[in-house]
């Protein structure tokens, strides 16, 4: 059974992975951070004695809400343009501008879950990245409603932010 403080010492493993992340260069690095997150939470359980979680992985309690991204583009006369009816039934189907990237849905006594809004870090090389004003909109009103939300820069910071969540 993994416990609290192994999981905080296993962050060090964790942000040497994040680490190598952040040399790469890629295209969707805050993607490749969120996938980091969702790897990490496969292989930790939750030792909460009291809670309907404990002895479960954390992955079993935290997903992607996939609200983001670039919509397809299509040629009209040599333009690229948004093709109308995908957006159409991505706004029918619920995507909603500015909802956080991981939900875990696991109560504590003090929230009924927590959202995280996934940045890319910021380095030597270029700035953290910032949420949007629909973001900052959407992040205040969970917080009034009682829910946990922050921004995860990066990979180990999520992490960080699930842990202290649940301990």
């Amino acid at each position: 059974m993994v416990t609290a403080i192994d999981m905080l010492n296993d962050l060090e493993d964790m942000g040497t992975h994040c680490t190598q992340l952040k040399i790469r260069k890629m295209q969707h690095e805050e993607d490749q951070h969120q996938i980091a997150v969702i790897e990490w939470s496969e292989f930790y359980t939750i030792n909460l004695p009291n809670s309907p979680a404990h002895g479960h992985k954390v992955r079993e309690y935290l997903f992607a809400i996939a609200n983001g991204g670039k919509r397809p583009l299509k040629k009209f006369k040599g333009k690229d343009k948004p093709v109308p009816l995908e957006a159409k039934r991505l706004k029918q189907l619920g995507v909603t501008p500015g909802i956080m990237d991981l939900m875990l849905a696991i109560p504590t006594e003090d929230y009924p879950g927590l959202f995280i809004e996934m940045k890319r870090p910021g380095t030597k090389f270029h700035a953290k990245g910032s949420t949007t004003k629909k973001q900052k909109e959407k992040i205040l009103l969970f917080r009034e409603i009682g829910y946990k939300v922050v921004v995860g820069y990066g990979c180990e910071n999520a992490i960080e932010w699930i842990v202290d969540y649940l301990y």
